[in-house]
C-alpha cells in the first residue's frame, strides 16, 4: 500500500511539473511576443489579455498615467469590468507613490485585497476596488520608475489563485513594465525629432515629409491643396521690448490659436523661427480666405503682453499662400510661390493676406542672373522685420 502511495504522490507530482513547465513555457513565447511589438496600443492589450489568461481570472484593469504630466492614473484598458465602474477610477499619482514606497523595494509586489497592505496603499479607493469585484493589485515599476498598477479580478477556478499563479504573473508584469518603458522612451525620441519643442508643433523635418506625402495624393487623386506661410509681424521688436521668455509665451499662444483657427485634417509646423506652415486640405480660394481673415482677426484681438507697444497697436501677423498643383509643380517651387506671396503681404503694409499671383511659378524667370533666395534677401532688405 505504501509502494502504491508513493506512486500516486510521484505522478501527481510529476503532472504538477508537466504544468508549471507548460506554463513557463507559455510565458516565455508570451514575453517574446511583448519585447517584439513597438505599438503601445498592441503592446497593453496583449499584456492585460495574457495576464487574464495566465491567472484565469474574471477580468483585469491596467491603470497607468495617460497624461503627459503623469498626476493621475486612469484606466488604460479593461476587460470584464462595467464602464461606469472603470471610469470611476481616478487616482492620484503623488499619493499612490508615497503609499507605495516601502513595497517598491523588491522585484515585484502582488497584494491580495484582503490585506492591510492593500488597504493602506488605496485607502480612497479601497471599498470601491474591493466591492466592485477586485481581488489583486499589481504595482508595475522598471528599475526605479513607476509605471502603473494591474488590478485582476476574480478567478474563475473553484480554489481560487494558486501560488504558482504569482508567479508567472510576475514574470509577465516585470517583462510589460520594462518593455512599455522602452515604448514610452521610443515614442519620445520619435516625437522629439519630428515636433518642435517650444510650440509642440510639426518641425521643419517632419513638415516637408507631410509636403512631400501631400503631393504624391494631389497627384494620385488629381486633388488641389494650399500652402500657407504666416509669420508674425515685428517680431524682433515684440522680442527685443518685452524680452526672450515672452517672445517664447508669444509664439507658443500663436501656436495655440493656430490650432484652433485650423480643421483636424490641416497640417501644422513651425516653419522657422516666427514663421509658421499650414497645409490647408480641400479648400478653394474663398475657404482660403475665410479662414485666414478669421485667423488674423483671432491674433489681432487676443490679449497678447504688451501688444499695445507693436507697431500697429496689436500683435499681427502676415499670410501668404499658394495651391499646388496650379501655382507649382514641385515641393521648392510651392513653397517659394507662398513665400513671394507672404513678402507681397509684408510690402502692402502686414496684417493682410496675399496669394500668389501667377498662375504657374517658374523657376527659370528667377533664376535669369539671380536665385530666388537672392531675391528673397532684397525684399527682407526693403521691409523692416
Amino acid at each position: 500500500m505504501q509502494n502504491i502511495s508513493s506512486a500516486q504522490s510521484l505522478i501527481e507530482a510529476n503532472k504538477e511539473l508537466t504544468q508549471h513547465l507548460f506554463e513557463l513555457h507559455n510565458i516565455f513565447k508570451v514575453s517574446a511576443e511583448l519585447t517584439s511589438i513597438i505599438d503601445a496600443t498592441k503592446l497593453k492589450y496583449t499584456y492585460l489579455i495574457n495576464s487574464i489568461g495566465i491567472l484565469r481570472a474574471s477580468g483585469a484593469i491596467l491603470l497607468l498615467p495617460q497624461h503627459p504630466d503623469r498626476k493621475t492614473l486612469t484606466v488604460a484598458l479593461s476587460r470584464g469590468f462595467a464602464k461606469s465602474f472603470t471610469d470611476a477610477i481616478n487616482i492620484p499619482t503623488e499619493m499612490l507613490m508615497r503609499n507605495l514606497a516601502h513595497l517598491m523595494t523588491g522585484t515585484y509586489n502582488i497584494l491580495e485585497i484582503d490585506t492591510q497592505e492593500a488597504h493602506d496603499i488605496l485607502p480612497d479607493h479601497y471599498e470601491m476596488l474591493q466591492t466592485g469585484g477586485i481581488k489583486l493589485i499589481a504595482p508595475l515599476k522598471h528599475l526605479d520608475d513607476f509605471i502603473g498598477i494591474m488590478l485582476i479580478g476574480e478567478s474563475i477556478n473553484p480554489n481560487g489563485f494558486r501560488p504558482t499563479d504569482f508567479d508567472l504573473f510576475s514574470i509577465l508584469n516585470n517583462f510589460f513594465a520594462t518593455v512599455h518603458s522602452h515604448a514610452v522612451l521610443i515614442h519620445k525620441l520619435k516625437n522629439l525629432s519630428t515636433t518642435d519643442h517650444l510650440t509642440q508643433l510639426l518641425n521643419r523635418r517632419a513638415f516637408n515629409k507631410s509636403l512631400t506625402r501631400e503631393i504624391a495624393r494631389s497627384l494620385r487623386y488629381e486633388l488641389e491643396f494650399c500652402l500657407v506661410l504666416i509669420d508674425i509681424d515685428h517680431f524682433k521688436n515684440y522680442n527685443d521690448t518685452n524680452g526672450h521668455l515672452a517672445g517664447d509665451s508669444l509664439l507658443q499662444t500663436f501656436a495655440k490659436l493656430l490650432r484652433q483657427c485650423a480643421r483636424s485634417s490641416d497640417i501644422i509646423s513651425r516653419f522657422g523661427g516666427e514663421e509658421f506652415a499650414i497645409i490647408l486640405i480641400g479648400v478653394d480660394e474663398n475657404g482660403i480666405n475665410a479662414f485666414c481673415n478669421r485667423l488674423l482677426k483671432t491674433i489681432q484681438e487676443y490679449p497678447f503682453e504688451n501688444a499695445q507697444q507693436q507697431p500697429l497697436g496689436f500683435v499681427s501677423a502676415s499670410v501668404g499662400a499658394a495651391f499646388f498643383p496650379r501655382n507649382a509643380k514641385s515641393n521648392k517651387d510651392l513653397i517659394a510661390c507662398a513665400d513671394i506671396a507672404l513678402y507681397s503681404a509684408k510690402n502692402a503694409g502686414r496684417n493682410c493676406v496675399k496669394h500668389f499671383g501667377g498662375k504657374q511659378f517658374n523657376q527659370s524667370d528667377i533664376d535669369s542672373g539671380k536665385s530666388f533666395r537672392i531675391n528673397r534677401r532684397k525684399i527682407q532688405r526693403k521691409v523692416v522685420r
